[in-house]
């Protein structure tokens, strides 16, 4: 009988694994794909070599989930950044009205209108109540003042408005660094906790995001109704 050696066994290369989905994918993992193109975050052992075409077919999926969760996302943006700037615009041409009415005429009504707003006795505002011409003229001169900052937001709005508009027309928003830490940030003060975005899932930020702007939705319609708006 002859003996020859035993084979030596090669060591079992180990198997690249790769997230299965935003259900189980890093959102930091994602934003890595998502900004800087960088498809070996879908790996869960980033040292293992991968085939290019695999990393492709995983993103496009894990893409087409992100898309599918987060769809109302920017529009729901959208329309809340219009309703500001048409709010803001109505507030700034109505009390232009009113100051150049009152300039001319003293008119409780409109004096009472311009308190409940916010231009109140507890911000300074006392207008005619010491018969004090020249302090009533300073009163609504602050006014014109603070409606120039209100300008400036309009503007700012506006800007945006058109930013957003021109990237549907382009195919969509592509998202830019920054953009998942000031939406965590966003979440994380509805909620009351920080959020970690090397632990938190694809699937639950866009949930708590959901979640957090229905809040935010819900107390900007009531803050309008108590303010008349």
């Amino acid at each position: 009988m002859i003996f020859g050696r035993k084979k030596k066994e090669e060591p079992e290369q180990p198997q690249v694994r790769l997230y299965e989905s935003c259900d189980t994918l890093p959102l930091a993992n994602f934003e890595r794909c998502e900004t800087d193109g960088d498809l070996k975050a879908l790996q869960e052992d980033e040292r293992l070599p991968c085939d290019d075409a695999l990393l492709q077919d995983k993103w496009q999926q894990i893409r087409g989930e992100y898309a599918d969760q987060s769809a109302n996302e920017g529009f729901n943006e959208y329309v809340l950044m219009k309703y500001k700037h048409l709010e803001l615009c109505g507030r700034v041409a109505g009390t232009q009205k009113i100051l150049a009415l009152l300039r001319d005429f003293y008119i409780p009504e409109l004096v009472a209108h311009l308190q409940a707003i916010g231009y109140d006795a507890s911000k300074g505002y006392v207008y005619y109540a010491n018969d004090n011409i020249e302090e009533y003229l300073r009163d609504l001169n602050r006014i014109e003042t603070t409606l120039a900052d209100d300008e400036i937001q309009i503007n700012d709005l506006a800007a945006r408005l058109a930013e957003y508009e021109a990237q549907q027309k382009e195919g969509g928003k592509k998202l830019k660094r920054g953009h998942f830490d000031e939406q965590l940030a966003h979440i994380s003060k509805y909620m009351g906790i920080a959020l970690n975005k090397q632990t938190i899932t694809v699937t639950q930020y866009n949930t708590y995001l959901k979640q957090a702007n229905e809040h935010y939705k819900h107390l900007n319609s009531k803050q309008n109704q108590e303010h008349g708006g």
